[in-house]
């Protein structure tokens, strides 16, 4: 007679017993029975992956954790500063809004026209500015102001 678990017990469920990846829940009463008998980690992959759709996350990150992401990556990337206080952030910005439309410009016209006017000028025709603008943009040349 065999005794324990069986392969449909525990069908789902993955290394570490976790089964929230395949959308195989346990209630939240079972989670707290096993970790509080020791059976599961105290804060462990479905404790995370609870919160996160407790935080409205589809399974996977909140938009809160998304954003936080993104904010850290362009931190790290020195657009950014992160100022802590306790549990909150504060998110001064490093790099002013002309100075990087100058480096996204320069780099659109160096990798993508080849450091080419001609083609420059042509994606700009292209890129469904109006005649008007494009009389606009002429002016600003004449005159010098860009």
């Amino acid at each position: 007679m065999h005794h324990g678990r069986t392969h449909s017990d525990t069908a789902g469920r993955g290394a570490g017993g976790h089964a929230g990846r395949l959308g195989l829940r346990s209630s939240g009463k079972a989670r707290a029975a096993r970790r509080d008998s020791g059976q599961d980690p105290p804060d462990g992959p479905d404790d995370a992956f609870d919160r996160s759709v407790a935080a409205g996350g589809a399974g996977g990150f909140s938009p809160f954790e998304t954003q936080t992401t993104v904010l850290s990556r362009l931190a790290d990337k020195g657009f950014l500063r992160i100022e802590k206080t306790g549990r909150s952030a504060e998110y001064r910005p490093l790099v002013a809004r002309e100075d990087y439309l100058a480096r996204q410009g320069r780099k659109f016209y160096d990798t993508l026209c080849g450091g080419s006017l001609p083609a420059f000028a042509a994606a700009l025709c292209a890129s469904g500015l109006t005649a008007e603008e494009l009389a606009e943009l002429r002016e600003l040349l004449r005159e010098g102001t860009l």
